[in-house]
């Protein structure tokens, strides 16, 4: 049972990256996420090439923030007039189970294949998630698993958000625990049973995830405790465990991806986002 200690959003801007760098030169990091649709990513990657830092890469699949590879009018389901992604987790949900799913089915497979083509240059091996989970919608797997088939690559790591609830019930008076998180891990929970015929592939290619319900509060404290329970629950599952965290924060509202789209873009300006860095930096100590 390995612990995987992972984070999220590089390429996202210049600062989130030079922080991501921070925890990796710390040897605390084990993978990162990168996201190929930003504007800033081939800059981020060749900071991170000129770092000579070594860590295992992921495609951070993006269609819920930020501008898209695709032309826009190829993609008129899931873009604004701008191009950029305008569809909530659940407006896109609603919109995969609509009358739209066929249409909605091709857009999404060829803004995923423009992403996955701009980042595998920088990948060793493949290993798939996604920008606010959104690879959890149904419809959204099935076009990832279907592109990666096609461009004729295998999958060697799947994220499955599917959290479990447990340690945080057993360990409910550290605090820290957002309802709105609590609800988001509920739902992925579910997405998870409705994709079980396709993660079912990818079994011995995940890990127990741990990272939504204390998103934004993960500090070494907390996150010890509660990684005991979590080792736990891997070892009886025969699993590793993920541990997710969001240690880059933006200071400056101009080099958001998209500083229009309200519901995302108050995330990387969260000072937050420290705690989670202070996390990784010291967590060689309690594992």
């Amino acid at each position: 049972m390995n612990v995987i200690l992972h984070a999220d959003d590089y390429g996202y801007n210049i600062e989130v990256s030079k922080d991501i760098i921070d925890c990796i030169k710390e040897g605390t990091l084990h993978g990162i996420s990168i996201m190929p649709n930003s504007p800033y990513f081939d800059e981020c990657m060749v900071i991170l090439n000129d770092s000579k830092v070594n860590v295992s890469k992921a495609i951070h699949f993006s269609i819920s923030e930020g501008p898209c590879l695709s032309d826009k009018d190829e993609v008129k389901l899931l873009v604004n007039e701008n191009g950029m992604f305008c569809l909530s987790f659940f407006k896109l949900l609603l919109l995969s189970i609509g009358p739209k799913r066929k249409e909605l089915k091709k857009e999404l497979k060829q803004e995923i294949r423009a992403q996955f083509i701009k980042a595998k240059p920088y990948l060793d091996e493949i290993n798939v998630d996604s920008h606010v989970h959104y690879h959890m919608i149904p419809l959204v797997l099935k076009s990832i698993l279907e592109v990666i088939k096609e461009e004729g690559y295998e999958i060697n790591y799947l994220r499955v958000p599917a959290e479990p609830l447990m340690p945080f019930i057993k360990n409910r008076k550290i605090g820290g625990f957002n309802l709105v998180n609590i609800i988001k891990n509920i739902v992925l929970n579910v997405l998870a049973f409705f994709d079980k015929s396709m993660i079912n592939k990818y079994k011995d290619k995940t890990a127990v995830f741990f990272g939504i319900v204390m998103s934004g509060h993960m500090d070494i404290d907390r996150v010890s405790i509660l990684l005991n329970d979590f080792k736990k629950i891997a070892e009886r599952k025969n699993m590793d465990v993920e541990v997710l965290a969001h240690p880059g924060r933006a200071t400056s509202t101009d080099t958001l991806l998209d500083p229009s789209n309200t519901e995302y873009s108050k995330a990387p300006l969260s000072e937050l986002r420290h705690i989670e860095k202070k996390m990784f930096m010291e967590i060689s100590k309690v594992l």
